[in-house]
């Protein structure tokens, strides 16, 4: 089990809820809000956002044509996209963290780089999430290790080798608190190539607390991965799933 905030994670404990606003804050401090307050409401149990610097995560080079949403933003070039409107501005944090403790939810956020973490730890997150993207980053990890803080690690994109070499890079640095994520990296992926046994295949080689990270609009994934023994839920939300941006389409939205 890994320990969040005084709120412990693992097999034999309930099913930790995470939502995340991720992007779909529309840059709308009332959006966010209302967002915290539906996650609450639901039943979640945290909130997670998104920080990094676009030009240090994304190459420079890519355009929006190239992921296909050009259509929402126009011919630009991705980093600027992601700094201009998808990246919740590092000044709305700290009321952000408030108002999701107000409603009783832990709140914390995706981390790039150990200058990332630095940033957050002045709102004292009880853990970090680490993206699929970063499993073979393994300085960063060793650095993110350092803040003795928790370590949700999704596993998207990378073979069984890879993903041992990121626990014994976390491990190794002496912290133990660490969990799994199983992950397909498709937005959002087909029901066959889901994979959802590879929960037990991790609980087994690692012997660390697993969840699911879901980037499936319905629910029936996460129902399945629970059954297979899942301890963590990852789950876009929005409001509106007609709203503007790449992740409303496929993310959990509120009953109509």
């Amino acid at each position: 089990e890994i320990v969040l905030d005084h709120r412990k994670v693992g097999a034999a404990h309930p099913v930790y809820l995470i939502a995340e606003i991720g992007s779909n804050h529309c840059r709308d401090k009332a959006v966010v809000r209302k967002m915290i307050d539906t996650a609450a409401e639901a039943g979640f149990d945290a909130v997670k956002f998104q920080t990094y610097e676009p030009l240090e995560v994304f190459s420079g080079k890519i355009t929006n044509k190239e992921l296909k949403i050009d259509h929402m933003y126009g011919h630009r070039l991705w980093w600027e996209v992601a700094r201009d409107y998808i990246l919740m501005p590092r000044e709305w944090f700290g009321e952000m963290f408030s108002y999701a403790r107000e409603r009783h939810l832990q709140v914390f956020s995706t981390v790039h780089s150990v200058k990332d973490a630095e940033f957050l730890m002045q709102y004292d997150p009880p853990v970090f999430k680490v993206a699929s993207i970063d499993v073979s980053y393994l300085d960063f990890l060793k650095g993110l290790a350092a803040f003795n803080k928790p370590i949700i690690l999704s596993t998207g994109m990378h073979i069984l080798g890879e993903i041992e070499a990121a626990v014994e890079a976390i491990i190794g640095a002496g912290n133990r608190q660490l969990a799994l994520l199983h992950c397909v990296s498709n937005y959002p992926p087909q029901p066959e190539t889901v994979n959802l046994r590879n929960i037990v295949m991790l609980q087994q080689a690692f012997e660390l607390p697993v969840g699911y990270s879901d980037h499936h609009p319905e629910n029936f994934m996460d129902v399945a991965a629970v059954a297979l023994g899942a301890c963590i839920i990852e789950k876009h939300i929005t409001l509106d799933r007609a709203l503007k941006g790449p992740d409303h389409p496929f993310a959990l939205d509120p009953p109509a």
